[in-house]
C-alpha cells in the first residue's frame, strides 16, 4: 500500500512583537509574570495551560497541565501521585514546562526539578475545588487501565452516595508539585524565521545569567 503523506503548505510570518536583551527583565520570574499577564488579558484565557514533559523508562512523556500558582519559589500544578507522571517524577524529578501562546507568537520553556508540595498546601487548594472535582480525584486511579467509561462513572456515583452530606477528604495519593526552575527560554516569533530567543540560567548565588540564542 502506497504511503501518501499530507503536506502542509500554509506559511505566514511572525511580526507581532519582538524580544530585546535591553528590554527584558533581569529576573526571569518577573518576565514570566509579564508574559503570563499579557497572555491571560489579551487572549482572554480562563486557565493557563502548559505542556509538562517528564522522563519515563522508555523516553520522554508529555501531557497538558494547568498552572495553578507561581512566584519566585516556583510553578505549582496538581495531580494524582500514582499517575504515570507522578511515578516518573518519583524516579527522575527533572521536568520541563512548555507554554505556547500562538496568537502572541510566543513560547516559553522552563526546565528544572519538581518537588511534592507540603500536604497543608495541597489541602488548601483541594478545598477550593468544586465538590465534583474532589470526588473525581478520589474516584479515578489515574493512568490505570479501566474496562469502560461506565466503570468510571459508577465509581464516582458510588463515592458520591457514600459521602452524601459529608466533606470529601483529600486522598493521600493526590497533591501538588512545585517546579523549581533552573533554566528559562523566552521565544518570540519574528519575520523570516529570525526568531528572538533569550535564555536564562540559574547561578550558584540565586542570580541569573542571560544570553541570546540563535533561532
Amino acid at each position: 500500500m502506497e504511503n501518501k503523506s499530507t503536506r502542509i503548505e500554509k506559511r505566514f510570518d511572525y511580526i507581532k512583537k519582538h524580544l530585546s536583551e535591553d528590554e527584558i527583565n533581569e529576573n526571569p520570574y518577573i518576565q514570566f509574570g509579564l508574559w503570563h499577564k499579557e497572555a491571560m488579558t489579551e487572549l482572554a484565557l480562563k486557565e493557563c495551560s502548559f505542556v509538562l514533559s517528564t522522563v519515563s523508562d522508555t523516553g520522554p512523556d508529555s501531557r497538558v497541565m494547568l498552572l495553578k500558582e507561581f512566584d519566585e519559589n516556583g510553578f505549582i500544578f496538581f495531580t494524582n501521585y500514582k499517575s504515570n507522571k507522578g511515578m516518573q517524577i518519583d524516579k527522575n524529578n527533572n521536568v520541563c514546562a512548555l507554554f505556547f501562546w500562538p496568537k502572541l507568537e510566543r513560547q516559553l520553556k522552563i526546565s528544572g526539578q519538581a518537588f511534592k508540595l507540603e500536604k497543608e498546601h495541597s489541602l488548601k487548594y483541594f478545598l477550593t475545588r468544586p465538590r465534583g472535582a474532589q470526588i473525581s480525584a478520589c474516584a479515578s486511579k489515574q493512568s490505570s487501565k479501566i474496562p469502560n467509561r461506565a466503570f468510571l462513572e459508577e465509581n464516582a456515583a458510588r463515592i458520591t452516595e457514600e459521602l452524601k452530606n459529608k466533606n470529601v477528604e483529600m486522598p493521600d495519593f493526590w497533591g501538588g508539585y512545585r517546579l523549581i526552575a533552573e533554566k528559562f527560554e523566552f521565544w518570540q516569533g519574528r519575520k523570516d524565521r529570525l526568531h528572538d530567543r533569550i535564555e536564562y540560567n540559574k547561578l550558584n548565588n540565586d542570580e541569573w545569567s542571560k544570553r541570546r540564542l540563535a533561532p
